[in-house]
């Protein structure tokens, strides 16, 4: 079947995407819906599941809009090919190519930070901007002529992960303002400069082995917890507690950079070279454990402790989905109630809904009580999942659920 699809591609000009993540999907849905005179095909980044998660997947998108899923080798003899580079994770070879056009979203403002890490290291070297750049891939990395450019600004509090969905956003307005003018070849080329230019590899940062200096100053430890803050990875540690937030008093330190001046149930306060800084507590693996567990008084004890309850841990999942599931009925009212949430529309990655979720307590436990208090918030019944389902297609033909729902 693959190989009826390449002798296709190559009869006729090709839009190739290859990457990963939202901006990838983005790419495809969108070119899809708007220039669906061309052929379109994808490649995927080793790290693909073709499930769904905390990004949607290039793959799992590509078979429900039947684009078929290519490799590298595949493309060497089409002619007429568009090649665009979205957070793809392979070195492409111009010249192994027939006849090709090479572009690349890269997540900076280059010529600075060409390479890896583009979410860390702008925060780490206290950039106050940063941004996104369309340009022809060639030879080297992150090296080509730019074709167009969109900078923004990296406020104090951002994060790594802030600042990645800062660039996801860009890259997809950078895209479809560029997009006609390349596939129409009428665009302009400007060299990157030489001034400001700078480059960093893989090795420039050892992931598994992050810790915080303390022996820096206020901001640059604010620095270093704003760069390393993505929860879907990782978050810096103090004392074995993940720290997901900084403030910086305007309180002079005294004692010696790195001293413990106090710890409440919120924050540890530090002395730094200049100014004493807060490192907030993080809660959340507290209370998506006590929510799975059932533990009413270590979920009403953290929640004051919480910015956001509808928070979701990497497998999608929140407090309330995890109470649900779990027939923690105390825990779901009290969680409900702290929110002043009375439609609740929460859902997983994959667009499960909790009524979904209610239902599957049912079916495990024979006890529909969870899944009453549930419809009792008046939650859509028709909402889909990424499958296309609904609550209706999971029930089907029990009348017993289906009188409750009525």
């Amino acid at each position: 079947m693959i190989e009826v699809k390449i002798v296709m591609l190559k009869k006729m000009k090709t839009i190739c995407i290859a990457g990963k993540n939202e901006i990838a999907v983005n790419a495809v849905k969108y070119l899809a819906d708007n220039y669906p005179n061309f052929k379109y095909c994808i490649i995927c980044n080793r790290t693909e599941t073709g499930i769904p998660g905390w990004q949607p997947s290039l793959s799992f998108t590509a078979k429900s809009l039947n684009i078929p899923e290519v490799s590298l080798s595949d493309l060497y003899d089409i002619e007429n090919l568009v090649f665009i580079s979205l957070e793809f994770d392979s070195i492409i070879k111009p010249s192994l190519f027939k006849k090709a056009s090479f572009f690349n979203i890269h997540f900076s403002a280059l010529p600075k930070f060409k390479g890896m890490y583009t979410s860390v290291l702008p925060i780490l070297h206290g950039e106050s901007s940063s941004g996104v750049t369309l340009h022809q891939i060639d030879k080297g990395i992150d090296t080509g002529d730019i074709i167009d450019q969109i900078i923004f600004p990296i406020d104090k509090d951002v994060s790594c992960r802030d600042l990645y969905q800062l660039y996801l956003d860009n890259s997809f307005i950078l895209l479809k303002k560029n997009i006609k003018s390349i596939l129409d070849d009428n665009y302009k080329l400007s060299r990157q400069s030489i001034e400001g230019s700078s480059y960093f590899s893989k090795k420039e940062i050892d992931f598994t082995n992050l810790k915080l200096d303390l022996n820096k100053t206020a901001a640059e430890l604010r620095n270093q917890v704003r760069a390393f803050t993505f929860r879907e990875y990782q978050l810096l540690k103090y004392a074995n507690w993940n720290i997901y937030k900084t403030e910086i008093s305007e309180t002079k330190s005294t004692f010696k950079a790195g001293t413990l001046l106090e710890e409440n149930d919120a924050f540890f306060l530090l002395s730094t070279i200049d100014y004493n800084i807060k490192l907030y507590k993080d809660y959340y693996d507290i209370l998506w454990t006590a929510s799975k567990q059932g533990d009413y008084e270590k979920v009403l004890s953290v929640i004051d402790y919480i910015p956001d309850l509808n928070l979701r841990n990497v497998s999608g999942w929140n407090a309330l989905i995890l109470s649900v599931y779990n027939n923690h009925q105390k825990i779901v009212k009290l969680l409900i109630q702290h929110e002043n949430n009375v439609n609740i529309q929460t859902s997983n990655y994959k667009g499960t809904t909790l009524i979904m979720y209610a239902f599957t307590c049912y079916k495990n436990t024979g006890d529909d009580t969870m899944l009453k208090l549930i419809r009792s918030y008046s939650p859509d019944l028709n909402v889909k999942d990424i499958h296309g389902l609904t609550l209706f297609d999971y029930v089907k033909n029990d009348e017993t659920v289906l009188n409750l729902l009525k």
